[in-house]
């Protein structure tokens, strides 16, 4: 699937693509075109340019995806980096997860089951760390954890792990949307 980058599209294009996830053929890496209207790169590319605004965006588009997925009960085991995919032109921003291969079915007791072999990174969250045998189910909302780091990196880098940075953020919506991802208590088993 290739798509153009201009708003109305990446909406269409969101539109589109959780309509194809519910199809029983398994989704792809999408291809991005870039207009002259919109560039597009990945957001490890454009860290550097963010403003803690674009970051909150950031943020809030991710999550936003991630709901989506949930409501139609699928969910993303991991997200890389080279997942995510920033549109932008002058001062706005949007951004977009644009693989889908780690997507799997949100099972009836909110697990996911993983059968096959992942990649680990220091970006996915603690529960899927511990993995150690296949098959296995892990709560299907630790994804969240892994989109809490993908967040402290844009802020801070990953050289240090250090939740105390995070306060000088204390009066925003992103630092209490962050401390909620990270709860570990989030990935119970319900």
């Amino acid at each position: 699937m290739q798509i153009k980058c201009r708003y109305k599209e990446i909406y269409l294009y969101y539109l589109s693509t959780f309509e194809f996830l519910k199809t029983p053929r398994k989704p792809s890496i999408f291809t991005l075109e870039p207009t002259s209207e919109w560039e597009c790169t990945p957001i490890y590319d454009i860290k550097e340019k963010l403003k803690f605004k674009d970051i909150e965006n950031c943020f809030k588009s991710l999550g936003f995806i991630l709901d989506e997925l949930e409501r139609i009960n699928k969910m993303l085991l991991k997200i890389d980096l080279e997942d995510i995919y920033c549109f932008f032109k002058n001062d706005e921003y949007y951004f977009v997860i644009v693989n889908f291969e780690n997507l799997y079915n949100i099972d009836h007791d909110k697990t996911i089951s993983i059968n096959t072999p992942f990649k680990k990174t220091v970006l996915i969250s603690k529960v899927l760390q511990n993995v150690d045998t296949l098959p296995t189910s892990i709560p299907y909302n630790q994804i969240y954890y892994n989109l809490a780091i993908i967040i402290y990196w844009l802020l801070f880098g990953l050289s240090e792990f250090d939740l105390s940075k995070m306060s000088q953020y204390n009066d925003t919506s992103l630092y209490y949307c962050f401390f909620r991802c990270i709860e570990e208590k989030v990935f119970i088993w319900v």
